[in-house]
């Protein structure tokens, strides 16, 4: 019991030395200043009852004041959450918010931290509370946002070179479903020298140079399977859709194999180093000499000019 005591002593000690952001619209953060620029104020916040771990910008017109280690007179700090106990709805909404600020300014992996903890830590009823707040504010769903937050991120984690999608809550999980079959299809139509990508999984064997597009076709390959993986992993609805799942594994492997035999013909290095953008009368030379003689039914359409391998994944022309 003195054991317990000490802790919730030195928990109130440590709230007492914490910083305050008062914002215009009348809120206010207790955690740690990180930084002031004439721009913006970067402010760990502390969440639900500890400490967030998120750092958060704050535009500096939005910004009344911070009060640097000491609370107004008579001011309890929201942060001190004796042991057990549980956060209220001003919490989960307070940390709701905190996300969509910081989606708003940007802060994409901050936003999907938090959105994680409200999705987490809020029960049925107040998640639909939240759910209509998130639809007034942003326009889509709770579920709808946090899945196409993780979403992006599995692309960004895999450099866009693969999609490495590694966990899905319950909640979102009808949502992460829908949004990978969309995405999937998307990618399997993206044009690559007149021919979708899903026609040249189908005849790798037509496929017996590089052309300049090669690794950019490679990466969104690569991509495609990740997503088709991800479907079979967390779409729930495949367990009792036997049909549609033999399907997916079908065309997960499918796209691994000729990934592999892009990957596998001599010349992709080369073409990586020199993946930059041409002038326009190059370009055009240079794409209608390399179009593939094995294209059916597509000898007068052209390559768009090469870009950089940062521009977006599926960013090519579709027919």
């Amino acid at each position: 019991m003195r054991r317990l005591s000490l802790v919730i002593v030195l928990g109130l000690a440590v709230a007492a030395q914490a910083d305050i952001l008062r914002l215009t619209d009348g809120s206010c953060y207790h955690g740690r200043l990180v930084r002031e620029s004439p721009d913006a104020v970067l402010f760990d916040a502390w969440l639900d009852g500890a400490a967030s771990g998120v750092v958060m910008r704050f535009a500096r017109s939005r910004v009344a004041s911070v009060e640097r280690g000491e609370f107004t007179a008579g001011e309890t700090p929201r942060f001190a959450v004796q042991p057990g106990e549980q956060p209220d709805a001003n919490d989960e909404q307070r940390t709701l918010d905190a996300a969509l600020q910081s989606l708003q300014s940007g802060e994409l992996d901050a936003a999907l931290r938090l959105l994680n903890r409200v999705v987490i830590r809020s029960e049925a009823t107040a998640l639909g509370r939240l759910d209509g707040r998130v639809r007034e504010r942003r326009g889509v769903g709770l579920a709808a946002l946090l899945a196409q937050l993780r979403l992006e991120e599995a692309l960004a984690a895999g450099g866009g070179r693969k999609f490495d999608l590694r966990f899905v809550s319950a909640y979102e999980a009808p949502e992460m479903s829908r949004l990978l079959a969309e995405r999937l299809t998307q990618a399997l139509h993206a044009d690559f020298g007149g021919r979708s990508l899903a026609d040249w999984s189908r005849e790798p064997a037509m496929y017996r140079a590089h052309p300049p597009f090669a690794p950019r076709l490679l990466d969104a390959t690569r991509v495609a399977a990740g997503m088709a993986g991800a479907r079979l992993r967390f779409d729930r609805s495949l367990r009792t859709d036997r049909a549609t799942r033999m399907q997916l594994v079908e065309l997960r492997d499918r796209l691994t194999h000729f990934a592999a035999a892009v990957a596998a013909l001599p010349g992709l290095s080369e073409l990586i180093e020199h993946d930059t953008p041409l002038p326009d009368s190059a370009a055009a030379a240079e794409t209608s000499a390399s179009q593939p003689a094995t294209t059916r039914g597509h000898e007068s359409q052209r390559e768009p000019p090469t870009r950089r391998r940062s521009r977006s994944l599926f960013g090519e022309e579709t027919p």
